[in-house]
């Protein structure tokens, strides 16, 4: 599949390589392609546990998952495999690449600071917020991306995968990877504006989806997670634009079927559905190695004035 779309009600979009057209400060000017760090990781995530149990997995090290792909790739490449669940996402770290030391540098120069009375109390400074008027192109509004409660179940069952397949892909566009080299965005690392680009959209597909259920301690793990998954297809897609890939790298959920629906007393609908992901990383330098996985997802729903939400977390089970 040589292009993929950044929405699913968009299927016009073609990101086939254009010449830059940002204005690079300096000696990046010649090449935007950023060079990667080999900064350690934790990088490899799960959603259920072997008895299909509510959690999610940190290990310590990238490395022992790609015993078998450390011989497949130079040190020239960029390894991230999207893993056996759904919303599962790698990125290797280890003694290969991580995404964030190197290209969270600001491009400005350091400024000396005087020392630190260390018996006065310290104040520190609170992050910046992103501008008001800031804009993520392709983002849709809330109202866009709510699904219609007056569809058959298999017609929600498909909405409900492309939303959170189209929320990891939000802000992956050209129009946003040349936006970074302009303005004040221009003195940014990367990771600082992926986050600001984060900051303006995830919400946005959080209050569509789970609606209420945003502030319920019993979601924040899974928003937590989408939030990374997010964040690291654009760190991925923004890192291949240039000469080495024939393509940025995209990454899909794509639903196939509804395999079972239960219809609980209290008014909720439990779907299972059966998806399979795919991407491009034959284009780039990533290794998608997660195009062909099937994965059943489980979403527990209500219809609230006309709308879907979720009211429990989602469960991801490979199949």
């Amino acid at each position: 599949m040589d292009n993929f779309p950044i929405n699913h009600n968009d299927k016009s979009i073609d990101v086939e390589q254009v010449p830059h057209s940002g204005q690079l400060p300096g000696k990046l000017r010649e090449n935007p392609h950023r060079e990667f760090d080999k900064t350690p990781l934790k990088d490899a995530y799960a959603l259920t546990d072997k008895n299909g149990d509510y959690v999610i997995v940190t290990h310590d090290s990238a490395a022992e998952l790609l015993e078998t792909k450390v011989e497949k790739k130079s040190k020239k490449s960029l390894f991230i495999g999207l893993g056996a669940t759904a919303a599962g996402l790698l990125v290797a770290g280890g003694a290969f690449f991580g995404i964030s030391a190197a290209n969270d540098t600001p491009k400005s120069e350091p400024v000396a600071e005087a020392p630190v009375d260390s018996s006065e109390p310290v104040e520190t400074e609170a992050p910046a917020e992103t501008p008001v008027g800031f804009e993520v192109a392709g983002l849709p509004s809330v109202a866009e991306i709510e699904i219609s409660a007056e569809q058959t179940n298999e017609e929600i069952a498909e909405d409900l995968v492309n939303a959170f397949s189209d929320w990891s892909m939000v802000g992956a566009n050209r129009e946003m990877y040349d936006l970074q080299f302009e303005g004040d965005n221009g003195y940014l690392g990367l990771s600082e504006y992926v986050a600001k680009v984060a900051e303006v959209s995830d919400p946005v597909y959080e209050e569509a989806l789970f609606g209420e259920k945003v502030s319920d301690p019993l979601f924040q793990e899974v928003i937590d997670f989408k939030e990374l998954q997010h964040n690291q297809v654009l760190m991925a897609h923004y890192q291949t634009y240039g000469t080495q890939n024939e393509a940025p790298y995209f990454s899909i959920e794509k639903f196939v079927s509804l395999q079972n629906v239960v219809e609980g007393d209290d008014g909720t609908i439990t779907m299972y559905v059966d998806t399979v992901r795919e991407d491009n990383g034959d284009k780039n330098i990533v290794d998608g190695t997660g195009t062909g996985n099937h994965t059943r997802a489980n979403y527990v729903i209500s219809k609230v004035d006309g709308v879907v939400k979720i009211v429990e977390p989602p469960l991801y089970v490979d199949q």
